[in-house]
């Protein structure tokens, strides 16, 4: 249980009644069968617990034969009705997804999200990730830049997509038109040129020259448009 790393209280959800205390015996049940059973616990500065990160045997195993390419998939970001399930996820030699680690972030500051990476290090017994993909996220992009800064950052498309949705959907009058022409733009362009010259053709079409955010994500385009990866491999 870590103690010295206590994050700020900001939490983002709050365990219920008693469900600290189950997860433990769960935890404490699941190391006595499996020794190799691994779990870490973060406290925040109320002495509350604040995240929860565990992996069996066979999803370390998994992680040594499987892990050059890890997914971090934060979908509860979406929904806040949604627990604040997170897992380690990659493909196996049947292209099969497998889960390498999980964890519960009931607070997703900076500090917290280098307390499980950190923690996931421990559990893999220090191996690093040739690449990982995550969701489009200052304070996850600060964290992997701290612990992970040998490793490729690349942002998950499908989340990247989503988050393009939500932002413009109250700007675009036809969004099923956009949506199906912003996905012609990064999925059908097989070259840098042509994926440039796509991406200003649809802002020009819906209007979208002067969207702050849309050229945010065009400064950031090397981390998260396919004709980037060319020279690496990662889950789409």
């Amino acid at each position: 249980m870590d103690f010295e790393n206590s994050p700020r209280s900001e939490r983002i959800r709050d365990m219920k009644e008693g469900e600290a205390g189950r997860l433990l015996c769960y935890f404490h049940r699941q190391h006595i069968e499996n020794p190799s059973f691994i779990h870490g616990i973060q406290v925040d500065i109320d002495d509350k617990v604040s995240n929860i990160f565990w992996a069996d045997d066979r999803m370390v195993v998994d992680y040594d034969h499987f892990g050059d390419v890890v997914c971090l998939d934060t979908i509860y970001r979406t929904n806040k009705d949604l627990q604040p399930f997170v897992q380690f996820m990659g493909v196996n030699h049947h292209n099969q997804a497998i889960i390498f680690a999980a964890a519960l972030l009931f607070d997703d500051t900076v500090e917290s999200l280098m307390w499980l990476f950190n923690t996931f290090l421990e559990a893999m017994s220090g191996k690093k990730p040739k690449v990982i993909l995550t969701d489009q996220d200052a304070a996850i992009a600060e964290a992997v830049n701290s612990i992970l800064p040998e490793t490729s950052h690349r942002i998950c498309v499908w989340q990247m997509y989503q988050n393009v949705l939500k932002h413009l959907s109250h700007l675009v009058k036809d969004i099923e038109s956009f949506s199906c022409d912003f996905q012609s733009c990064i999925y059908d362009s097989n070259y840098e040129e042509a994926f440039v010259h796509a991406w200003e053709g649809l802002l020009d079409k819906y209007g979208l020259q002067q969207n702050e955010w849309l050229r945010w994500m065009f400064r950031e385009r090397e981390k998260w448009s396919i004709v980037y990866g060319s020279n690496t491999f990662f889950l789409t």
